[in-house]
């Protein structure tokens, strides 16, 4: 029973990670590449499992569109911060939905190739354990 609940989040997982991934990549699709730089960062703190707190930092990005200077704080933070300070970065602005984002391969799509491998890992994995006495009889037929 275990094993098909563990199967199914597996596949819960793999689906919204897919789903997340096609959804930036539309969102991007009807985006705009502009030049920006890290202006600093914004310190966000965040709990650990065990107990206690970690600080992370959100870097906070400066671009110029259509003449007027305009800024934005990553949604993503991380310690030791991923961009220093004074850092030219591409800036992706969805002016439609009034978004923009760090137009890094991490930032976009992160998540859902870190979620599409884990579920997808963990579904492989299942399914063999799932069906171990057909895979050992493969691997070792004389048993």
């Amino acid at each position: 029973m275990i094993s098909w609940i563990v199967l199914i989040v597996s596949g819960v997982l793999l689906i919204f990670a897919v789903g997340s991934g096609a959804k930036t990549y539309s969102w991007v699709k009807g985006a705009q590449s502009v030049e920006g730089t890290v202006v600093g960062h914004v310190e966000k703190t965040k709990k650990k499992k065990k107990g206690g707190t970690r600080m992370t930092y959100a870097p906070r990005v400066q671009y110029q569109l259509e003449g007027e200077i305009r800024e934005f704080v990553s949604s993503q933070s991380s310690n030791p911060p991923q961009f220093r300070e004074g850092e030219r970065v591409r800036v992706a602005v969805n002016l439609k939905e009034g978004e923009e984002s760090i137009a890094s391969f991490g930032e976009l799509y992160g998540f859902s190739v870190m979620g599409s491998c884990i579920g997808a890992a963990i579904m492989v994995g299942m399914a063999i354990i799932m069906n171990g006495d057909k895979v050992l009889r493969i691997i070792h037929p004389n048993i």
